[in-house]
């Protein structure tokens, strides 16, 4: 019986600590897409500002610049982080076997 209520113990502490790790990745997910956000806003205040809305011309905005290349990393990274978060591994919900003992 201490075997099967470590085992179950065991499983338990297994599938809190996924779904912390969840909960992180998507409370990481939502405030990098926030900071994208935010970000494409800047970048449309200073093409206005500038009146320059080109990223290839010549005169183009380095803080425009700059942002955007900040912004395709964000978006890159939650590329990835939602990739992570199908990954994380799914718990087995039935007991291995030999673990139940039938004395």
């Amino acid at each position: 019986m201490a075997y099967i209520e470590s085992l179950v113990r065991s499983k338990k502490n297994q599938v809190e600590q996924r779904r912390r790790t969840v909960a992180q990745i998507q409370g990481m997910i939502t405030d990098f897409e926030l900071i994208a956000d935010s970000l494409d806003r800047e970048i449309r205040a200073e093409e206005d500002r500038t009146k320059n809305h080109d990223p290839s011309h010549f005169a183009y905005s380095t803080f425009a610049t700059a942002t955007i290349r900040r912004r395709n990393n964000l978006k890159q990274t939650t590329d990835k982080l939602k990739i992570q978060l199908y990954q994380v591994p799914l718990i087995r919900t039935r007991a291995p076997i030999g673990a139940i003992r039938w004395t």
